[in-house]
């Protein structure tokens, strides 16, 4: 991401769960997991419109360094085009 120019390097992952009892609303929840995953997903209580936009785990790229990178880089920028397309709609 810091070739994006965002710093995530003090960001904490946080969970659904904690989000809710801390009493946070959303009008949408995003997953980005696999498809293999998405039953695995925590479900987010409340009346959030709920979509999953199925991605790759970029943790599982496989290769050389430079191989996995690029992998990721691939996932980094097709869930970017998802975003600004969301954010087109909305």
């Amino acid at each position: 991401m810091r070739e994006e120019r965002i710093d995530l390097s003090k960001k904490d992952t946080k969970s659904v769960f904690d989000l809710y009892r801390a009493g946070k609303a959303y009008d949408f929840v995003i997953a980005v997991c696999s498809k293999e995953a998405e039953e695995k997903c925590p479900f987010f209580p409340g009346p959030a419109k709920r979509l999953h936009w199925p991605f790759a785990d970029p943790a599982k790229a496989a290769g050389t360094h430079d191989e996995k990178l690029e992998k990721v880089r691939e996932i980094r920028d097709r869930i970017k085009e998802k975003v600004k397309e969301f954010c087109a709609l909305y």
